[in-house]
């Protein structure tokens, strides 16, 4: 089936000597080039009959529109075989086509160093095509569609390497999808382009990293299939390590114990592993490289002294490890590594020209398009393990939304981490956080209902560890003064700190933004209408008040367990940072909030200590009106 007119023009021809514009985060946010206009998008159901470049991009909007409609993970995987539901939803304007990017890394230096425009002679790389159909309803009124580019070995288009994508492997388990990693591979660690001399090397600087105590011997694929554990008494050798889910009690991995470390020194059945470790041993081995290290095998579970030493250095045998493999789709080691992917649509095969630079056509051919499934997958990149957090606040926010077995091992298993962070060697370590960082990092918050009563391991309730789920510490200006006059931590985690401290008059749940019937809201409710000085809107999120009593509105409240239920009687107000009197920022915003602590008094036993039930913000106005100035405890 032939090409519609308008979708036979778009074509990915070279573009040496073409200026563009610098753009910020350029790594991170490919270049659009090439833009061409399609008819109006209100028009794709009728050319989707007869063109298969619209029935692609027809078959990518009828899934994004489903996937807006619903967050069931079977609807996103589900293939539709009518999207007439959604068309009553596109548009008249034209939809958008634009080739996605990359430039090569001399022309991204050159941009990085302040260049506004560029000329060169270098093409850029094409990986993708996005489209973005007008659609009602959605942000800023297109839907986005990414469709994959790629073509076949010796074609114009590989050979001159405009396009650069992968055509897409059915199982992640064939030949080909080894073969894909193997070269990948090999790119990183030869360091072809200049952008990986950080991965040939280990973290002491040497060829080769030091081993971990005991690692599997995997063998080799002219040696047979032994496995077996091995200590390492200091040998230094490339090694790969698997990082998996351990998955319920029923479906625990094979582990070494103190009664079974003699036998796993001599040989590991493979037959007796779970399929998770038996794929990862036979791609490590297929790999080339000799040795795997796997948490439950490596270290003696039932020995106390040995988990807590190997414990602490997993931080260490991750980064080491030339890969980690992350078995991300699999709940339990049952489950294995790889996985069939799902066939979201056939490759379209779509023109190619080549133009010199006297834009005269120097070679045609084609290049195929079809439906990337994960539109929003991360790229494939090479970093340390310390690059994923820029800080040690944004690496507990990545961290904190961890699933851990054993939830007694949050903690533990930072041990290692804590190490990575050289401007810390000085600094106080207490709980997940550092005493510098003082009193900004308390004001902290729950992205989802948290649950301390189910935390085997108990934290100080004013940590992030306290609570299981994933947090985000609350943005603060640079503008802001801590309100704590005094903090210090002692050795049982209790915080003693002076601030002003104030009772909450009530905290009620903010209903829908439009007006409720009186009788539906109840004593703890309220809704946006009947709050007395609030603003038009409030941003999401903002599920709880802390009004006073005539329902004058104070602040905003983020509670730790997400629910009304789970708050003791009385509340307090602890102002922790803010802007102070005579500052700059106050005299720009005289009425601007506190970042403040919601605490309770658990005992009347000592009238000075309390425990965290969340954070939030109130007005300056309403908190410096009679708060107090008291020694407090924090538990």
């Amino acid at each position: 089936m032939p090409l519609c007119w308008a979708c036979s023009q778009i074509r990915p021809t070279h573009i040496g000597a073409r200026e563009f514009r610098r753009e910020n985060n350029l790594d991170d946010q490919p270049p659009k080039i090439k833009t061409y206009m399609l008819q109006p998008a209100v028009d794709l159901p009728v050319r989707a009959r007869t063109c298969p470049f619209c029935a692609l991009l027809y078959k990518g909007y009828g899934r994004a529109a489903a996937r807006t409609e619903s967050d069931n993970e079977r609807d996103h995987q589900r293939e539709l075989d009518s999207f007439t539901a959604y068309d009553s939803k596109l548009q008249k304007e034209f939809t958008q086509i634009c080739f996605e990017a990359r430039a090569p890394s001399d022309i991204l230096s050159l941009c990085k160093q302040g260049q506004e425009r560029v000329r060169y002679t270098k093409k850029l790389w094409i990986h993708s095509i996005v489209a973005f159909i007008p659609v009602e309803g959605a942000h800023n009124g297109l839907l986005e569609i990414r469709l994959r580019c790629f073509a076949d070995e010796g074609t114009p288009a590989a050979v001159s390497e405009d396009i650069t994508g992968c055509p897409p492997i059915p199982s992640a388990d064939s030949l080909e999808a080894h073969k894909r990693t193997s070269s990948w591979l090999a790119r990183c660690l030869k360091n072809y382009d200049g952008r990986h001399g950080h991965c040939v090397t280990s973290i002491s600087g040497e060829r080769f990293p030091r081993l971990p105590t005991r690692v599997i011997d995997v063998g080799s694929n002219t040696d047979g299939t032994s496995v077996r554990l091995i200590e390492s008494h200091g040998l230094s050798a490339r090694f790969w390590a698997l990082s998996h889910c351990w998955g319920s009690p029923d479906k625990q991995p094979l582990k070494t114990t103190k009664a079974t470390l003699s036998d796993r020194l001599v040989d590991i059945g493979l037959e007796s592993l779970p399929k998770t470790f038996r794929d990862a041993i036979t791609f490590t081995r297929n790999q080339g490289v000799r040795y795997l290290w796997i948490d439950s095998l490596c270290i003696i579970q039932d020995d106390t002294s040995d988990w807590e030493r190997e414990s602490k250095s997993m931080a260490a045998v991750y980064e080491q490890a030339e890969v980690v493999i992350v078995s991300a789709d699999a709940e339990n080691p049952q489950d294995g590594l790889f996985f069939d992917r799902i066939q979201h649509s056939l490759p379209v095969e779509m023109k190619y020209y080549y133009l010199n630079e006297d834009f005269n056509v120097r070679s045609s051919g084609s290049y195929f398009v079809w439906l990337d499934p994960t539109p929003r997958r991360p790229r494939g990149h090479c970093k340390t393990l310390m690059a994923t957090g820029e800080n040690w606040d944004g690496m507990i926010e990545m961290y904190s939304g961890l699933k851990f077995t054993y939830t007694s091992d949050r903690l533990v298993a930072l041990e290692g981490l804590r190490s990575r962070f050289p401007n810390k060697s000085q600094d106080e370590y207490y709980f997940g956080l550092w005493r510098n960082l003082l009193p900004w990092s308390l004001v902290w918050r729950t992205k989802e209902k948290a649950n301390r009563k189910r935390n085997v391991f108990k934290a100080p309730s004013w940590t992030w560890a306290s609570v299981l789920g994933s947090i985000e510490f609350i943005e603060l200006t640079t503008q802001f003064d801590s309100l704590v006059q005094d903090i210090r931590v002692d050795s049982s985690g209790r915080i003693y700190l002076t601030a002003m401290i104030k009772p909450a008059p009530r905290i009620l749940r903010l209903l829908e933004r439009t007006t409720t019937d009186p009788a539906d809201i109840g004593s703890r409710s309220t809704t946006l209408a009947q709050l007395r000085d609030a603003p038009e809107r409030l941003s999401e999120g903002d599920d709880f008040v802390i009004c006073s009593e005539e329902t004058e509105l104070i602040g905003i409240a983020y509670l730790d367990e997400h629910e009304l239920d789970e708050l003791p009687g009385d509340v307090f107000v602890i102002g922790i940072v803010g802007f102070a009197e005579g500052s700059k920022g106050r005299q720009e915003d005289p009425g601007t909030a506190y970042r403040v602590l919601l605490v309770h008094r658990p005992s009347d036993l000592d009238s000075n200590a309390f425990t965290r039930v969340g954070t939030g913000k109130v007005y300056a106005r309403w908190f410096e009106d009679s708060a107090e100035l008291r020694d407090i405890i924090l538990e």
